[in-house]
């Protein structure tokens, strides 16, 4: 069997499990999924963390899936391939690891990173100042703004609202958040939704795309899954061309050759032009509930196979 970790921010519990992703009644059930896909496939994959990273793709402690449940192993495990999902294991490694992303990936989950690279398939973006804010909130054009962690994720502390009755978040430092203009997506994408809405492409070098479009519960603007929003997963022929090649794009330049996994968010604007909106090497894993049985299925069967093309490259 091939060893792999897929590895979460945290430490092992040395009682019971570590809440996430063991304590997800979404996530608990698709991650057993691909971890029995990927045994059926000869594959031995097991769940740590970041605090029992020992370093050399060595961790001392890891769960593995045995009988029908977590068994915890406290011997130390090393890794053929490691699939992150916590981005804090990324600051431990040395570079001798086979992870699926590179780390350039990582990097550009950093939303002022993005901006710099493709900032001209974004909105108008600043990096804020707790001293100058109000002269930057000037520069952003339209009367609203959207001000979001620079490393956050799942639609955490995000605030939408007009200037005027912007604050600064609490005990914020230079370099903790941005903000950006406010892009209105009410008038949805023709033909396939109506109203508020972000699109998800998922790229993976010679594998067919993967998409969906989410849209927010009602009276929010967060479209993310986990803020309560829906999602409708695309066919192939469904995805936006347009969208579709910025995401190509973004891929070409930043993993043009190796094993990969990323995702590409947009919206389109009332004018009906598709904005880059984040990117992600951890796209949040497909369950029924959410995209549907069917596409939760192809996204661990690709997941599979570019982890596969990883394991490769290890003899």
């Amino acid at each position: 069997m091939r060893k792999v970790v897929i590895s979460f921010s945290g430490v092992v519990s040395p009682v019971g499990l570590p809440d996430f992703p063991f304590t997800h009644k979404y996530y608990m059930p698709v991650y057993q999924a691909f971890i029995e896909l990927c045994a059926a496939n000869g594959i031995e994959a097991r769940v740590s963390y970041t605090g029992n990273y020992i370093g050399k793709s060595t961790f001392s402690q890891s769960y593995l899936w045995k009988d029908g449940s977590y068994v915890l192993d406290s011997t130390p495990y090393t890794a053929e391939a490691i699939l992150i999902r916590g981005a804090t294991l990324t600051s431990k490694l040395d570079g001798s690891e086979n992870t699926v992303n590179p780390p350039i990936i990582f990097a550009c989950e950093d939303k002022l990173a993005t901006y710099q690279r493709f900032g001209n398939h974004m909105a108008a973006t600043l990096l804020l100042s707790p001293t100058r804010w109000e002269e930057q909130l000037t520069q952003i054009p339209g009367s609203w703004i959207v001000c979001k962690p620079v490393n956050g994720w799942g639609g955490k502390d995000i605030w939408i609202g007009d200037k005027s009755q912007f604050k600064l978040p609490p005990n914020v430092r230079e370099g903790d958040y941005i903000i950006q203009e406010f892009l209105d997506t009410s008038h949805g994408i023709p033909g396939l939704v109506k109203g508020v809405h972000d699109l998800r492409i998922i790229v993976s070098g010679n594998h067919e795309p993967l998409s969906y479009i989410r849209s927010p519960k009602q009276g929010s603007l967060l479209a993310n899954l986990s803020q309560g929003g829906s999602a409708i997963a695309l066919e192939r022929n469904q995805i936006p061309e347009d969208a579709l090649a910025i995401a190509l794009e973004v891929e070409k330049a930043l993993v043009p050759t190796v094993p990969h996994f990323i995702c590409v968010d947009f919206l389109y604007d009332a004018t009906g032009k598709v904005r880059l909106c984040e990117i992600s090497s951890r796209p949040g894993f497909s369950y029924p509930e959410g995209e549907g049985p069917e596409f939760a299925a192809m996204y661990r069967q690709t997941l599979l196979t570019v982890l596969q093309e990883a394991l490769a490259l290890t003899p």
